[in-house]
C-alpha cells in the first residue's frame, strides 16, 4: 500500500481486505495499520521507487553480466577439452 495515511475510507479498509502473503506499507509518516505490515517504510513513495528502479536495474545488469563471463569461461574450457580429428 502505497501514499496513503490509511485514514479515510476507501484507503484504510484496503489493510483489512487484504488475504495475500505480505504487506508493505510506504509513507511519509506512521499509520495506524505499521504494526499489521511485514515491512513499513517512511519515505516519499518517489525516492523508493527510484531506489527500487536503480537496484532492481543493478541486479540485471549483474546477472546478465556473470552470464556472460560464465559462457566466455565454457566456452574457453570447451575450446581447451575438445580434440580435432583431421581425416587424411
Amino acid at each position: 500500500i502505497i501514499g496513503t495515511s490509511l485514514a479515510v475510507y476507501p484507503a484504510a479498509s484496503f489493510v483489512s481486505y487484504f488475504n495475500g502473503g505480505k504487506i508493505a506499507l510506504v509513507n511519509k509518516s506512521k499509520t495506524d495499520f505499521d504494526k499489521r505490515a511485514d515491512i513499513v517504510i517512511y519515505d516519499d513513495i518517489v525516492n523508493v521507487i527510484e531506489k527500487l528502479e536503480n537496484w532492481t536495474q543493478d541486479i540485471v545488469f549483474s546477472f546478465f553480466f556473470l552470464i556472460y563471463k560464465f559462457a566466455k569461461f565454457v566456452v574457453k574450457w570447451l575450446k581447451n577439452m575438445c580434440v580435432y580429428v583431421h581425416i587424411v
